[in-house]
């Protein structure tokens, strides 16, 4: 039994619809990333040229085994945090800032290679804005963060290994498919 005159998607629920959609994918995205910089960091090691990629790093990093059960666990209560109804302006600002400390965090972890979970906070807090003046505040501060966390400034002062140096480990094809889906979901989200 068909239903007819009835809209799926109505207005009020396709920017949760969209929420959903970028909620998922950038815990994918991260994990994946995570998952990937472990498994190379492995592979490489277990190649026997952890020397001449150590050589290429400006720092040796944490055990590869830590990365993605800290951006697991680091995803997981950013997406709670996400999900708390926020009622009053002041919950707005602390909840925001907690937030975006743990984005932050979470995009270091990773190092700078997906800044989409910056993005994604100030989607969710779009919708707690009322006033014009506060959307363009909060417009143009998730633009500067943004293109801060999307440049390359981060990577060389904070002494991080570039996403290309893991993705070498891989032939090229498989470079080029990482790549390439790391690109699609950066710009999808």
């Amino acid at each position: 039994m068909a239903v007819e005159n009835k809209k799926v998607i109505t207005e009020k629920s396709l920017p949760e619809f969209a929420m959903i959609l970028m909620k998922n994918m950038s815990f994918m995205v991260v994990l994946f990333v995570a998952f990937l910089m472990c498994m190379s960091t492995y592979g490489i090691i277990g190649e026997g040229s952890a020397k001449d990629f150590l050589s290429q790093l400006p720092h040796i990093q944490g055990a590869p085994w830590k990365t993605p059960v800290l951006a697991f666990l680091g995803l997981c209560t950013l997406m709670l945090m996400i999900n708390i109804e926020k009622r009053n302006t002041r919950t707005v600002v602390y909840c925001c800032i907690a937030e975006l400390l743990l984005a932050g965090w979470l995009t270091y972890i990773v190092n700078f290679s997906y800044t989409g979970l910056i993005l994604l906070i100030f989607a969710d807090y779009m919708k707690y804005i009322r006033t014009t003046k506060y959307t363009y505040f909060m417009l143009a501060t998730a633009f500067i963060i943004y293109i801060i966390a999307n440049s390359d400034i981060l990577d060389g002062s904070l002494g991080l290994v570039p996403l290309s140096a893991y993705i070498s480990y891989y032939n090229t094809y498989v470079r080029w498919l990482i790549s390439g889906v790391i690109s699609l979901c950066a710009s999808l989200n």
